[in-house]
């Protein structure tokens, strides 16, 4: 049986606010995750991305490894790498949060994850995501 890890992280934007470079970053994401069995969450709110990546543990390393190098990411800081025994984004190859349409969501989350936070207020913010 594989092992199955949670990654979080938060990275600065390069993109800025533009939503239409947004939506086509999820058409992508979307068809590569479901390829390769990752589940998980994109909050982003123009200028932050949070991301939960769920599945398989090299899977989710490599696919971590790139996001690190993908130049729409800076100032990327790993928060979170866990082993896991269920998913809590099952059937959901990547749930899309855009916290630009919802300030309050953004408002919540955010100012958490930018400081340093434990793993209570990191699950916390996870769970939110989850039930977004």
């Amino acid at each position: 049986m594989p092992i199955l890890i949670t990654l979080a992280y938060v990275s600065r934007s390069t993109i800025g606010g533009d939503i239409g470079k947004f939506v086509d970053l999820k058409d992508q994401v979307v068809a590569r995750n479901r390829e390769s069995g990752i589940t998980g969450a994109l909050l982003y709110d123009g200028q932050y991305f949070f991301q939960v990546l769920e599945g398989n543990y090299q899977t989710v390393t490599d696919l971590f490894a790139r996001i690190r190098a993908d130049d729409r990411h800076c100032e990327c800081r790993e928060l979170m790498n866990t082993m896991i025994h269920h998913r809590r984004f099952t059937g959901f190859p990547l749930k899309m949060v855009n916290a630009i349409a919802n300030p309050d969501m953004a408002g919540k989350i955010m100012p958490d994850l930018l400081s340093r936070p434990s793993i209570d207020t990191l699950e916390r913010r996870i769970s939110d995501l989850a039930h977004a």
